[in-house]
């Protein structure tokens, strides 16, 4: 039977000496800068699983707005043209962002989603 390795929190975890080796191993940067590796690898890995990015593509193309986790959108925003509204609802928990490419190709009543949505976002 394996070792159970208990990670609730880091006063519990024991690093065995090869978890060790992996942190002195693992590329350092900032995920607040958007330049930590590992971070934006999770992130990637995390959009390709629950298909973010292809709601983000769709956005791009302007066939659509897009309710996505804002880890998910914040890097590929720039690259793809997108503008982001924060909401600041208590339903979203998950800090989820309104993505959309330009309010004039929206319909008028994306556009009246998006301008609602706005009126509650974040500061």
């Amino acid at each position: 039977m394996p070792a159970t390795v208990d990670l609730r929190s880091d006063t519990v975890t024991r690093p065995s000496p090869g978890m060790r080796q992996a942190m002195h191993d693992a590329e350092l940067g900032d995920d607040v800068f958007g330049d930590d590796p590992t971070v934006n690898r999770l992130q990637e890995h995390a959009a390709s699983l629950f298909g973010f990015e292809a709601a983000l593509r769709v956005v791009r193309a302007g066939l659509a707005i897009s309710l996505v986790p804002r880890e998910v959108a914040e890097n590929p925003a720039a690259t793809l043209g997108l503008r982001l509204v924060l909401l600041a609802e208590d339903w979203a928990e998950r800090r989820f962002i309104v993505c959309y490419r330009e309010a004039a190709s929206l319909t008028p009543a994306a556009q009246a989603l998006v301008e609602h949505l706005a009126s509650f976002a974040a500061p």
